[in-house]
C-alpha cells in the first residue's frame, strides 16, 4: 500500500506494508502525485482545500483522507462532498491508518514494481511500459550522470529501447548534443549511439507522452538531497544510487541510506572504481541492501564496455547478460 504524506510527519512506526512517502507542502505535490498515483494521500484540513483544487486540475481521482479536528458527522459530510473518502481526527489518524491497512491490506496492497512490470497501473510508465531506472548520487559528484549514461549505453548496445532524461539540478545534455552533432538546438530530445537523450527543458508530462517508445526509461536525477527528486527516486522500479567505496565517504552513504524511512530491499547501492573488497565491506555494513562494484571506465559514451563491467549492469539491472536477438530470433 503507497501512502503519501502532505504536511503532515508520523510519530511511531508504521506496517511494513505500508510504502510511505512525506511531501512537507502541497507546493512540491503535483510532481509526487503525477508520477505516483498512491493507493492513498493523507493531509490536515489546512491543506485540503488546495489539494481538491489539484486533483480537479490534474484530472485525477484519488482516495484522500483527511485530518481534522473532530470527525463529527458535519465534519464527514463536509469533507465527503469535496471528494474525501476519510475524515479522521487529528488524534487518532495514525491508529487509523493501521486500521485501515490491516482489514483492507489484499484489496489496496499498491501492486508491486519490478522490472516484470506484469502488473497493470492507470499510469502509462506502470502499465506494460517502459521500466523506469533512477539513478542519483549520494551526495553531489558521485557519479550519477556517468553511471546512468553506462546503464543507458549497455542497453542500447542489446538492442532495448532506451531514452534517459535529466532532472537533476546540473544539466548538460545541451552541450552534449554540441559535442555529438557540431549543433546546438532548441528540441527536447536527440538521438546518439542508440540513446535518446531528453534535456532539462523537457517537462514530466512531455516525457509521459514519448514514454511508450521505450523499453527503459532512465531518470538521470543527481543529488537525492533534492527534495523535487526524491519522489521520482522512491518509486522507480529500479532505483541505483551511487555512492563511493573510499573510506571517508562510507559514513556519508551509510547514514543517508539510514535516514530515510522508506524500504530499501529494492536499491541498488553502486560504488563506481570500487574493489570487491571495498564493496564486500560496504556490504556487511548496509545489511539488506545490494551493493554493486563497477570498474572503472572512464568515457561512459565512448569507451568499450569490458565484460566485467557488462556483468555488474547486467547485475544491477536484474536481468544477467542479455542475449542479443540474431537475424532469427522469434519477436513477440
Amino acid at each position: 500500500m503507497q501512502v503519501v504524506l502532505i504536511g503532515l510527519q508520523l510519530g511511531e512506526l508504521q506496517h511494513p506494508g505500508i510504502d510511505l512517502l512525506t511531501i512537507p507542502t502541497i507546493e512540491q505535490a503535483e510532481t509526487a502525485l503525477r508520477l505516483l498515483r498512491p493507493d492513498l494521500i493523507i493531509i490536515p484540513e489546512e491543506h485540503a482545500f488546495k489539494l481538491f483544487e489539484l486533483m480537479d486540475v490534474l484530472e485525477m481521482r484519488l482516495s484522500i483522507a483527511v485530518i481534522a479536528k473532530e470527525d463529527s458527522p458535519n465534519e464527514i459530510r463536509r469533507w465527503t462532498a469535496l471528494g474525501a473518502q476519510w475524515v479522521w481526527e487529528r488524534s487518532t489518524w495514525e491508529r487509523k491508518l493501521k486500521e485501515l491497512q490491516q482489514p483492507q491490506e489484499s484489496i489496496m496492497a499498491a501492486p508491486a514494481l519490478s522490472p516484470d512490470l506484469d502488473q497493470k497501473s492507470s499510469h502509462s510508465w506502470q502499465n506494460s511500459g517502459p521500466i523506469i531506472i533512477a539513478v542519483a548520487s549520494a551526495f553531489p559528484g558521485a557519479g550519477a550522470t556517468h553511471q546512468a549514461l553506462l546503464l543507458a549505453r549497455y542497453l542500447a548496445q542489446s538492442r532495448l529501447p532506451v531514452a534517459i532524461w535529466e532532472a537533476g539540478s546540473r544539466p548538460c545534455f545541451d552541450y552534449l548534443e554540441y559535442v555529438q552533432s557540431g549543433l546546438i538546438s532548441h528540441k527536447h530530445r536527440f538521438e546518439a549511439d542508440g540513446i535518446t537523450f531528453i534535456k532539462r527543458t523537457a517537462e514530466l508530462t512531455y516525457l509521459d507522452t514519448v514514454a511508450e517508445q521505450y523499453r527503459y526509461i532512465i531518470l538521470d536525477l543527481g543529488d537525492i538531497q533534492q527534495l523535487d527528486v526524491q519522489p521520482l527516486f522512491f518509486r522507480s522500479h529500479i532505483p541505483v544510487l551511487v555512492g563511493s567505496g573510499a573510506e571517508w565517504r562510507q559514513r556519508d552513504l551509510v547514514q543517508l541510506c539510514r535516514s530515510y524511512p522508506q524500504q530499501q530491499a529494492k536499491w541498488r547501492i553502486v560504488l563506481p572504481h570500487a574493489t570487491l573488497a571495498m564493496r564486500k565491506e560496504l556490504a556487511e555494513v548496509l545489511l539488506g541492501r545490494s551493493v554493486f562494484a563497477i570498474p572503472t571506465v572512464a568515457d561512459a559514451l565512448h569507451e568499450a564496455l569490458p565484460e566485467e563491467t557488462r556483468l555488474a549492469l547486467s547485475e544491477i539491472l536484474g536481468m544477467g547478460e542479455i542475449k542479443r536477438p540474431g537475424l532469427f530470433t522469434r519477436r513477440r
